[in-house]
């Protein structure tokens, strides 16, 4: 009883001093103020938050399928999936009810076709402005595509032609399917790779003979030979497998459209692409120097084969200087091209895309003059003839071929229709961004996969956006996708006019041009940003490069897909759990190691926020880690459980939920569940997990969760203290006694459990934590919890009264306080409030006094510790942040005062916040004069 009384003494003496900052010092009444204020002005900050009716929000979420519709009766099963069938089969607009069968039809099938042809729509809009710009796109990466898709041919060990081939019908293709009106489609050098790694040793004995001979004739002749690889030995028979390849790989991309599977490509992360990025252009550019070097080495997807063969011709004295000399000559040719378009765009910018062409040019005009010499005496190498004319129909070979070979040609389609419809996607957004134009993604693969799917039947390869001709083409003003067809169209026409002397065209030239594009590729900046970000992302980047560079692209590709899937479901499994902790003044609790200010812990009640949807993977943990931490904290009594970032529940969790509360109730520890979203909320209610652990340990948020933990043990422990008043309050305070620190919900006893539970949560009702306003809800959750009890319908008393409110000083004197006393009183409330630490509720954190909120009050006065600072002190604005926004957007523009959060605590029943901010001038008298000024204008911002 003496500590109750010292306590409530504490209590008033507090109040008393939170009660003086709230006077408003140096006026005398409301009139006097008033005419010292400035005249109000309408805040240029304040504006009208703009809702709609009910009535129109539910008709938007109804149409949204986000809510049913009122006015509909509920439908059972077999109607509501008779109803989705029709709806699918319809299209996703309804028709008109008085439009008749034939009409339907013809509105889905019109429908239907823009939404798989999309020429049908930007062809009948386009103008004559934007088919000019789209004339000189296309005209331009056609010049462009034909030098770079020979190159790339040759990466993947085809033939010359077979790249021009892929940039015919693919091309035209897209135009028609495709919706990016800058995205050039054709053959870039990743496919390329995957292509030629995965294929390189696929013939069989029988379907290339040569490759497979022993006699000292064959492998004499297939030493001589430039390529002696499978591709080089029988390029008809890998020509075939190649067209197969992208005869599947147009089947799975359409296939995967239809199935809306583009999410998959969200497990090739980033780290891992740049890193298999980085080691394929290494392995690409290597390829390219035996052309640079005039000599013939292995193919090989090893970095480490590649770099010793090369050294070995280097050492034996087999490379001709002169290729060397020439091809590093060229390089710089098409570097500085792009160099001087780039720094002088106005008068070179026409040359960028068409440096491939220029160096293409001149080394023609070099070996049109010089050609004999050079190829006699310095062993310069050229193509070779080129077959005039269309592509040939490859439809039947590659449907006898598709079943058979479908597991040979499989590891090569899968990581190629990935890659290729990442790079496509990638670079498609990232120009439609530019644009204001939104891209499907879905119907992005669908197209690339109708490109490589009619493109294997025109003796193609796989293909996919190029990153290199899509900048081009943005760059030169394509608008729709007529400039791809312009593109088709033109490589059609070279296929069929192409001159006899591109036979003299070098091979160090198109090695030059695949140099020069992937070596941007080699991201080592990237790799050390990550190092700085994230050393386990970094780890991933260096597993993906090493791996593509020492064990091959496929294995190195799925090396890193593996490791970051297993990384993907270690974190799944082992969800963050974070302990919370409340902000002083607030009504929000925050992860302790987030921020800088330090927040407040709550005694006996131990928050937690689970990080992740609960499964049967990760549950164990969460309960583990749960169970732990209840353990390592002091004196806990509750833990409650914040469910935001939970989306689901399986029914593993639902009945380690059960597990939970059951295991920390026989400790003596209560769970309660906050910020359940509707789904996890309607799982756990079709489980009856609310009616096994009780109504009112669900609550809307931590605040009110918290609060309901701290009334209840209020009311258990005022219960405890109300003596033997009878023999219903001796049993009750046996049941109570036994059940430890926490209740038990549902338990063994029966009825007195029951009515033990029953009297707790009616006292519980009656207590008010006074860390700011009472909140007030239709029906709180122990209102809920004592209807489900209700039995008889008869009213439930509580056992016990509640403690008598602590005393309130009423203030007497209303006389303007001197500066003396507004420093002194300062001083006193900052002590105060430091000493107090921001405990919730000081010496008196619990009072079932029924008062209303008191309205917000700020006071500004100089700072006495500080002579060029003000100190605005807010009393009662803890759950009402807008106050303090307005505020200061008030004295920003009026006065030039920058407000900042300082510190706050909760005195007896009042919230009392310190805010600095520092003034502009010196001199008592003009920071007085200042404060003065401010007091005037915070009417403004209340």
């Amino acid at each position: 009883r003496q500590h109750i009384v010292a306590a409530r003494r504490t209590a008033a003496a507090m109040q008393y001093v939170a009660d003086l900052a709230l006077e408003k010092h140096g006026a005398e009444d409301e009139k006097e103020q008033a005419e010292e204020a400035e005249p109000l002005v309408e805040s240029t900050y304040v504006v009208e938050l703009p809702t709609l009716t009910v009535d129109e929000s539910l008709s938007r979420a109804v149409d949204l399928g986000l809510r049913p519709d009122p006015d509909r009766l509920p439908q059972g099963f077999a109607a509501a999936t008779c109803e989705k069938a029709s709806t699918l089969l319809r299209g996703p607009k309804d028709a008109p009810e008085d439009a008749s069968n034939w009409e339907r039809f013809a509105d889905w099938a019109d429908r239907s076709c823009h939404s798989c042809l999309p020429i049908l729509t930007w062809l009948p809009q386009t103008t004559k402005p934007g088919f000019k710009a789209d004339l000189i796109a296309g005209l331009t990466v056609g010049v462009m595509v034909i030098p770079q898709s020979m190159s790339y041919a040759s990466i993947a060990g085809l033939e010359y032609i077979y790249g021009i081939y892929a940039s015919f019908v693919p091309t035209i293709v897209y135009a028609f399917t495709g919706s990016s009106g800058q995205l050039a489609v054709g053959p870039v050098a990743m496919v390329s790779l995957l292509v030629q790694a995965g294929l390189q040793n696929s013939l069989t004995k029988g379907e290339c003979p040569e490759y497979f001979e022993d006699d000292d004739d064959d492998a004499a002749r297939r030493f001589l030979m430039e390529d002696d690889s499978q591709a080089g030995t029988c390029p008809d028979e890998y020509a075939d497998l190649v067209f197969v390849t992208m005869f599947w790989v147009g089947i799975i991309q359409f296939g995967g459209a239809l199935c809306k599977m583009g999410f998959l490509i969200n497990f090739l992360g980033h780290p891992v692409i740049s890193g298999f990025t980085s080691g394929a252009a290494i392995i690409i550019g290597l390829s390219q120097f035996k052309y640079w070097l005039g000599v013939s080495v292995e193919k090989s997807q090893y970095v480490h084969v590649t770099v010793g063969e090369l050294a070995s011709k280097i050492i034996n004295g087999d490379a001709k200087w002169m290729c060397f000399v020439l091809g590093v000559i060229t390089y710089y040719m098409l570097k500085g091209v792009k160099e001087l378009s780039t720094r002088r765009p106005k008068t070179f910018g026409w040359m960028k895309p068409l440096g491939p062409l220029i160096i293409c040019a001149t080394s023609l005009i070099v070996m049109i003059i010089f050609g004999d010499t050079l190829r006699d005496d310095y062993g310069v190498e050229v193509i070779g003839g080129i077959p005039r004319g269309l592509p040939p129909f490859t439809l039947p070979r590659v449907l006898r071929m598709a079943g058979s070979k479908f597991t040979t040609v499989l590891p090569t389609v899968i990581p190629a229709a990935l890659i290729g419809f990442m790079e496509s996607i990638a670079i498609g957004k990232s120009l439609a961004a530019k644009h204001s134009v939104e891209l499907d993604a879905g119907r992005e693969l669908g197209a690339l996969g109708l490109a490589n799917f009619f493109g294997s039947m025109a003796a193609g390869y796989p293909v996919a956006g190029s990153f290199s001709r899509s900048a081009v083409s943005n760059s030169t003003g394509a608008k729709t996708p007529l400039a791809g067809l312009i593109t088709g169209l033109f490589v059609m026409l070279a296929l069929v006019v192409l001159p006899s002397w591109v036979r003299k065209l070098p091979k160090f030239v198109l090695a030059t041009i695949v140099i020069s594009s992937v070596v941007n590729l080699v991201a080592i900046g990237e790799a050390k940003h990550l190092w700085h970000v994230r050393k386990l992302d970094f780890a991933l980047w260096a597993l993906a490069f090493l791996g593509t560079l020492f064990l091959g692209v496929l294995i190195g590709l799925a090396l890193a897909v593996g490791v970051s899937l297993i990384l993907v479901l270690y974190e799944s499994v082992r969800p963050q759990i974070a302990v919370l902790w409340k902000l002083p003044g607030t009504a929000i609790y925050r992860n302790v190691k987030q921020g800088e200010s330090p927040g407040q812990f709550v005694r006996g009640v131990l928050a937690l926020r689970v990080g992740s949807s609960m499964y049967f993977a990760n549950v164990a943990y969460v309960k583990d880690t749960i169970n732990a931490l209840a353990r390592e904290t002091p004196d806990t009594q509750y833990v409650v459980v914040e469910m935001t970032p939970v989306t689901s529940l399986d029914s593993t969790a639902l009945h380690m939920l059960e597990d939970l509360v059951s295991d920390l109730r026989r400790k003596g520890i209560e769970v309660c569940l906050a910020s359940c979203g509707s789904r996890v909320e309607e799982t756990m209610r079709k489980a009856g997990l609310q009616r096994k652990v009780g109504y009112e340990w669900f609550h809307e948020n931590v605040n009110s969760a918290v609060e309901f933990c701290v009334r209840h043990a209020a009311a258990h422990k005022a219960i405890l203290r109300a003596g033997p008043s009878g023999a219903d309050d001796e049993e009750v305070g046996a049941g109570l006694d036994a059940a430890g620190p926490g209740i038990r919900r549902r338990g063994n006893t029966g009825n007195e459990d029951k009515e033990a539970t029953k009297s707790v949560l009616v006292l519980a009702a009656k207590h008010r934590v006074v860390d700011g306003p009472a909140r007030r809800t239709f029906a709180t959750p122990e209102q809920r919890a004592l209807a489900a009890l209700e039995d008889g319908g008869e009213e439930t008393q509580a056992l016990g009264d509640a403690p008598p409110p602590p005393p309130v000083v009423e203030l007497q004197s209303r006389n303007p306080p001197s500066a003396e006393r507004k420093g002194a009183t300062l001083r006193a409330l900052r002590q105060v409030v430091r000493q107090n630490g921001g405990a919730s509720g000081g010496a008196n954190p619990v009072s079932d006094s029924p008062a209303a909120a008191a309205a917000p009050t700020v006071v500004a006065l100089p700072d006495p510790d500080a002579p060029d600072r003000l100190l605005l002190v807010a009393c009662d604005v803890g759950d009402r942040p807008g106050v303090m926004r307005d505020i200061s957007d008030v004295l920003a523009a009026r006065l030039s005062l920058q407000v900042r959060y300082s510190e706050a605590a909760v005195v007896g029943q009042r919230s009392i916040t310190f805010w600095r901010c520092e003034v502009p001038v010196r001199g008592a008298d003009r920071v007085a004069d200042v404060a003065k000024r401010a007091e005037a204008m915070i009417p403004e911002g209340l």
